[in-house]
């Protein structure tokens, strides 16, 4: 190996997978790919005078944030009508304080914003979320000595994909990959494709530099379970194109809540029950939760959902803790709407 070849960090295996270390956002280690977005109901916003109208208006900047992360939209106070529904921001608030810079770190009460947005008919996203990788092919981030990103040191696109996917309460893993890298391909897609099993996502969203009407832009593909898309916009475009779909599909109003029957297999013991107990109390999509009937290894729930049984099925995708199997032995012809299997402890 020559010199050159030594201290190319397109080159050098070393080097090339040290350009590909994550640079987290939002991002949380998680089971399966979803993680809990820590702070839905926080903001924090500017504030230069704390007399009561500057709060009241520090409040309602900070509202309009909260609300684009919990119902999935870009403005979700853009209607009059849902406006009037949700009201003054002032009396939603839990508790609030001032943070360095001259900024105000506001928190509102959950179950009474949740009650407005029922009201006003708005989506609700739950805090369990799908995590994305996001690989940006031909940007790196300055290495030290020993060829290791430079803390804090982010070109500008990377950044903003970072700081979009947070404003939109979004967790994504970011990584880069410089141009010409022998193994990311020609988009890229084989690349990420390696570096999200790795990881443990499964939805992936490669971003590469195109040229459109002589501006630098990117040209953005996803990739999950529906399949491949392709798009074409900046850095914050890419991202909040990813919000909009995965908002379209895991953002439920109260509206359209139903009932729906869940079978469970496999629970054979208290500690299994108790497990089971935990996680489906911790679906977001869930309402209400009732036992309809018992036998043997098997429960039959009640369930109350916002959505239907593809919302359900969705929310219950993010974590492997229930396999979906075929109701041919359900406890009795027609009664469970989904039959599942409790898998083991992790």
């Amino acid at each position: 190996m020559n010199s050159s070849q030594a201290t190319d960090p397109c080159k050098s295996p070393l080097r090339r997978r040290k350009l590909l270390v994550l640079l987290a956002g939002v991002l949380l280690q998680a089971q399966g790919f979803a993680a809990t977005v820590p702070d839905l109901y926080v903001a924090q916003v500017p504030v230069t005078e704390t007399s009561s109208a500057g709060l009241d208006d520090a409040f309602s900047r900070a509202l309009a944030e909260v609300l684009v992360k919990l119902t999935g939209r870009r403005d979700p106070l853009a209607n009059p009508g849902v406006r009037a529904a949700i009201g003054s921001a002032t009396v939603l608030v839990s508790q609030y304080q001032l943070a360095d810079g001259g900024s105000l770190r506001v928190q509102f009460d959950p179950l009474a914003l949740r009650r407005r947005l029922d009201t006003a008919n708005l989506p609700v996203w739950a805090d369990e979320r799908p995590v994305t990788l996001v690989m940006l092919v031909g940007l790196s981030a300055p290495l030290d000595a020993a060829g290791v990103p430079v803390p804090g040191a982010l070109a500008s696109e990377g950044q903003l994909v970072l700081d979009t996917a947070a404003s939109r309460g979004l967790p994504v893993a970011l990584s880069l990959s410089p141009e010409g890298a022998p193994d990311a391909g020609g988009d890229g897609l084989e690349l990420a494709r390696a570096e999200a099993a790795r990881l443990g996502t499964d939805l992936i969203l490669v971003g590469q530099r195109a040229p459109v009407s002589g501006t630098a832009a990117w040209r953005w593909t996803l990739l999950d379970d529906n399949g491949r898309s392709e798009w074409q916009g900046d850095a914050a475009q890419g991202v909040h194109q990813l919000a909009d779909q995965l908002a379209a599909r895991y953002a439920v109003a109260a509206a359209a809540s139903s009932r729906l029957r869940l079978e469970v297999l496999g629970v054979n013991s208290f500690a299994d029950y108790g497990r089971l107990q935990d996680h489906l109390r911790s679906v977001g999509v869930i309402e209400t939760l009732d036992i309809a009937s018992l036998r043997g290894d098997r429960i039959v729930y009640e369930l109350t959902v916002r959505g239907g049984a593809s919302q359900l099925r969705d929310a219950l995708a993010l974590k492997a803790v229930l396999v979906p199997v075929a109701p041919a032995g359900s406890i009795d012809v027609g009664a469970a709407d989904m039959v599942y299997r409790l898998g083991s402890a992790p």
